[in-house]
């Protein structure tokens, strides 16, 4: 049994067709836990049904270009991140991209979301990336101190632009990293 929390292991697996009732349940939980705010009335839940359907989340997981991973902290689900192998923005070329990177409520402050960002990094390392990225909400100033603390700096600022999305909560940052 683990002494301390950071001893927990924290198991990053690629999501597969028998995994996408899994990952529907954990992408709208914990989005639901940290966005709510963004979102004008019933906004959000148009925006869940089609972001994280079955349907949507079985045709991303069918591209090749696209990895969704699921953590697991001591066996039970704690998270999930969606990456790209290859999206470049701007002057960043042979870059990967962090889409998403969700943790849930209960498994928040635990490392899982460090350890999916770590488990990203090492593949598009591996893939040959020279760079990989990210966006955050400009209002989420804890989540943006630890993407710095993971070594991402700020290189550009944009807008989230989804219908429904209020507008004075709709700037994010433009992150990266060197690999």
């Amino acid at each position: 049994m683990p002494d301390t929390e950071a001893e927990i292991p924290i198991e990053c697996t690629t999501v597969t067709a028998n995994d996408l009732d899994r990952l529907q349940t954990i992408a709208s939980e914990s989005y639901a836990a940290y966005y709510a705010y963004l979102w004008q009335p019933n906004a959000m839940e148009n925006y869940l049904a089609r972001a994280f359907s079955r349907q949507q989340l079985e045709t991303e997981i069918s591209v090749p270009n696209v990895v969704y991973k699921i953590a697991r902290r001591a066996g039970v689900d704690a998270g999930y991140l969606k990456w790209h192998r290859l999206e470049n923005i701007g002057t960043l070329t042979n870059a990967a991209y962090l889409e998403r990177v969700y943790v849930l409520p209960s498994a928040a402050g635990r490392r899982v979301g460090q350890r999916l960002i770590e488990d990203a990094i090492d593949d598009a390392r591996t893939a040959g990336r020279t760079s990989i990225w990210l966006r955050a909400m400009t209002n989420q100033h804890a989540v943006v101190d630890r993407y710095r603390a993971l070594g991402f700096d700020v290189f550009d600022h944009a807008q989230l632009v989804e219908p429904g999305v209020r507008p004075e909560h709709a700037a994010m940052v433009v992150m990266s990293r060197t690999l």
